[in-house]
């Protein structure tokens, strides 16, 4: 079942959700990288409400970010004060994640599954 976010049900969602896989070229649509281990899959707006009415706990609302979206390295200093869930994040984006957590004196555990989180494991505690 899908459903909006005042909890109706809503078919367009996943028509929605189908054409946008559609029209990816990156994760979605394509397939799955076998060296890396990343799979198809999407991170989109949570939503909060919904989720948060089921019980399911989820970090307050804002402190999740797809990563995409911190294109500067100004906008990822801010995130690590602000947010608590990342989506989206390259290899790079979490190294500097690990780096930023080292600035601000925290100890930094890492895991991974691929190649892709080499960088952030080399530069982890």
């Amino acid at each position: 079942m899908a459903v909006n976010i005042d909890g109706r049900k809503e078919h367009r969602i996943v028509e929605y959700g189908l054409e946008l896989l559609e029209n990816m070229a990156h994760r979605g649509a394509e397939n799955g990288d076998g060296r890396s281990g990343d799979g198809a899959g999407i991170m989109v707006q949570v939503p909060h409400r919904f989720i948060e009415s089921l019980g399911i706990p989820v970090p307050e609302a804002g402190r999740y970010v797809d990563a995409t979206t911190l294109d500067t390295p100004e906008k990822l200093d801010a995130a690590v004060d602000e947010a608590r869930v990342f989506g989206r994040v390259t290899p790079q984006q979490k190294r500097e994640l690990v780096q930023a957590l080292h600035r601000r004196g925290r100890t930094v555990a890492m895991t991974g599954d691929g190649v892709n989180d080499v960088l952030a494991l080399r530069e982890a505690d």
